[in-house]
């Protein structure tokens, strides 16, 4: 799904985090350089399968979305990487490729409000159901997500 079809605006009322989706062009090369050093967080994991250069490219391509986490004092928290894909049953889903934040205590905190700002992007864009690939932690910090082989989905009511 393009750029220019998926619907964004600031989610303002997350208590400690908030998460905004951005289009590839927000962005200064400063702060590309910082998203790729959150995301090399992300990749210097053993099970991750990208590279901070490969995802900054599938957004500027259009391909995936950049969410910048955005700590209540306004500073740069965390960023996440999102891909919409439709399928071939006619489902939309809303992927979570990739998740870093700099302190990992705000993050632990912030993931609900988090969800809560996938869900509200979901519905804009007419998404069937949020697919989070990643550690068991996912479902211990999204209860009400169902974990399938590590991986938890939430159909979008």
């Amino acid at each position: 799904m393009i750029a220019s079809q998926i619907k964004t605006e600031p989610l303002e009322r997350f208590t400690s985090v908030r998460a905004v989706v951005l289009n590839h062009n927000d962005l200064t090369d400063y702060g590309w350089e910082f998203v790729k050093k959150l995301l090399s967080r992300y990749c210097n994991r053993e099970d991750a399968m990208s590279t901070p250069e490969s995802l900054v490219e599938s957004i500027k391509h259009d391909s995936h979305q950049l969410w910048l986490l955005i700590a209540p004092g306004g500073d740069w928290a965390g960023a996440m990487v999102t891909e919409m894909s439709k399928y071939p049953n006619g489902k939309t889903a809303l992927s979570v490729s990739a998740c870093a934040t700099l302190d990992t205590e705000l993050g632990k905190e912030s993931f609900r409000d988090i969800s809560d700002a996938l869900e509200d992007f979901a519905r804009k864009n007419d998404v069937d159901v949020i697919r989070i690939e990643g550690r068991k932690g996912w479902g211990r910090l999204l209860p009400d997500y169902t974990e399938v082989s590590r991986t938890i989905v939430k159909v979008v009511e």
